[in-house]
Formats: C-alpha cells, sequence, structure tokens
C-alpha cells in the first residue's frame, strides 16, 4: 500500500473541450466540475501559470517575519510591515512548457525580500528563488532577479541620478526567450 503513496499522481492531459464536457453546473454565483485526480485548479504555492495574466497591478501585502530562528525570512502576515510592490510585464515567453513572464518589479516600500514574497505570494515566484519558490539550493538556475535601474534623486535644482547596470549572464538566455534584445 505504501508503493502507491508513493508514486506521483498522473496530472490527466484534458483539452480545454474535455474540461468544458465535465462542466455539470453554471450559473451566476457558481461553476461545478467533475474533477479528474491530479488536475490542478489552481497555483500551488510554489507557483503555476509563469507570471501575472494583467500587464501591470500592484501588490500591497504587509510582510512580516517567518519565525525567530529565521529573522531574515520573511511571510505574508496581515499584522506586519507595509509592503507595496508596483510591477508591469516587460515580455513574455512563447513556450507553454516552461512559462516565463519578464517584470519589472518596483519596491514603493523596502522590506526585506519583499518582491521575492510577492511575487511567490502572487503564485508567480521568481526563477532560481530557493526560499520562496522552487530553485535548487544549490547549482543553476540562480536567483533572476537584478537589480535593473535606479533612479537617484539630487536636489530640486537638479535632474535625478540615473544609473542602469547590464543584466548578468545567467539571466540572458531566460531574458531573451521573453523578448529582451539585449539592451
Amino acid at each position: 500500500m505504501s508503493e502507491s503513496l508513493d508514486r506521483p499522481i498522473e496530472v490527466p492531459e484534458l483539452t480545454a473541450e474535455q474540461i468544458q464536457a465535465r462542466v455539470l453546473h453554471r450559473d451566476g454565483l457558481m461553476l461545478v466540475i467533475d474533477k479528474p485526480a491530479g488536475l490542478p485548479v489552481h497555483r500551488g504555492p510554489k507557483g503555476g501559470a509563469g507570471g501575472p495574466v494583467e500587464d501591470e497591478g500592484t501588490i500591497d501585502m504587509p510582510l512580516g517575519r517567518l519565525n525567530a530562528e529565521r529573522g531574515w525570512w520573511q511571510k505574508p502576515d496581515p499584522d506586519g510591515q507595509s509592503a507595496v510592490t508596483k510591477w508591469n510585464v516587460l515580455g513574455r515567453g512563447e513556450d507553454p512548457a516552461s512559462p516565463l513572464t519578464w517584470l519589472a518589479l518596483e519596491p514603493v516600500t523596502g522590506r526585506t525580500h519583499q518582491l521575492r514574497v510577492h511575487s511567490a505570494a502572487q503564485g508567480w515566484p521568481i526563477v532560481g528563488d530557493n526560499i520562496y519558490g522552487n530553485g535548487p539550493r544549490f547549482g543553476e538556475p540562480r536567483l533572476h532577479l537584478h537589480s535593473r535601474e535606479i533612479v537617484i534623486p539630487i536636489s530640486r535644482n537638479k535632474d535625478p541620478v540615473r544609473v542602469v547596470a547590464p543584466a548578468p549572464a545567467h539571466l540572458q538566455e531566460r531574458l531573451r526567450a521573453c523578448g529582451w534584445n539585449g539592451e
């Protein structure tokens, strides 16, 4: 009996028409589907569709410590500190087997691991994130988070200082898959 528990559930390959044929009830309040075992109906805690459906948005989700032993690690916490991230899609990969989205993330607030926790909580963890996503502890892919640009206001009489850093080598292949042109 324990052998069957150790084997992963096979996820059925269903077409859109086959899924629609399983609709048992539909009205303005609910949808009831005869769902076969193994077919996911929502993204799990480690992510799913590869990025947001929308092209831009704001995440307003307070963060707090995961626990005292892991002081740097954070979690969504309604009683935590305010944390706000603006985001917009810069490109999307075309491979449905390996969905990728190139996002510009702007931390309005500056909480520890804010971008990583916010992305993971939305169901689109950052590639290579081994704390909040499903990245490996060692090896590839390394964390695909890069501080691309910073704008620093100096004074009212001067333009702000704008600094842009080149994309690191380990990000470039996936960036190209999402339409990055190398700039």
